[in-house]
């Protein structure tokens, strides 16, 4: 396969998987659904190279998981999404704490460039909203990773994992999307200056908010 082709494969690919991430954010393929390829075939009108391999990568990110020769879409309650937002807040929570005291330089930087690219893409016309997300929880594993705790940068990223579907749907919202730069500035600046109680106090702060409007306003439409 020369160069061209693989670029198109590669692109075609995106857009499988760019469309499936929106039908379930939009609830137009529900959490606990059953997919097939053949089934995407006609839902998406593409070839099924495309479609596997967004399946296949959708898998790999915990979204979907294998049932024989179909996938079936995470299925979360909204009893299961309130208790992890709780282990999720003391966790991010108590990651800052910790990057404040041990981060090293080269830390700083990555999160610094991380929060540009946050910036960017929110003065953005229509940034998709799986971008964002990514690049927002890239903004957290890169402060857990510089924490120095394995264990906190292990289960932090395990629950950030799970909670895709749910992080996605947040920046469905204009609203959220200007508050999450404003706190994620903010707990940047803490985390700068070394202060471990600012930067404890910014993040917690920063995910009971978000928990707050995933209750009110994500759950509802994604449960």
């Amino acid at each position: 396969m020369d160069a061209q082709s693989q670029r198109e494969k590669d692109n075609l690919s995106e857009v499988a998987y760019r469309s499936l991430i929106n039908k379930i954010v939009y609830g137009e393929i529900h959490m606990g659904q059953t997919l097939t390829e053949t089934q995407l075939i006609k839902l998406l009108g593409m070839s099924r190279t495309p479609i596997r391999e967004a399946l296949i990568a959708l898998e790999t990110e915990g979204l979907l998981f294998r049932t024989g020769r179909s996938f079936s879409v995470l299925f979360l309650s909204a009893e299961e999404i309130k208790e992890m937002y709780q282990v999720r807040v003391i966790l991010e929570a108590e990651a800052a704490r910790l990057f404040a005291k041990n981060a090293t330089e080269d830390n700083l930087r990555a999160l610094a460039a991380v929060l540009d690219e946050l910036r960017k893409l929110n003065e953005s016309k229509n940034p998709e909203p799986y971008v964002l997300a990514d690049v927002s929880s890239r903004f957290h594993s890169t402060i857990a990773a510089g924490s120095g705790n394995r264990y906190v940068e292990k289960y932090a990223n395990d629950i950030r994992l799970k909670l895709r579907v749910v992080r996605v749907s947040l920046f469905t919202s204009l609203d959220r999307m200007n508050d999450e730069l404003k706190e994620h500035t903010e707990i940047f600046q803490s985390l700068k200056e070394r202060d471990s109680e600012g930067a404890w106090k910014k993040m917690y702060e920063h995910e009971t908010k978000t928990m707050q409007y995933v209750i009110e306003k994500v759950i509802p439409r994604l449960v």
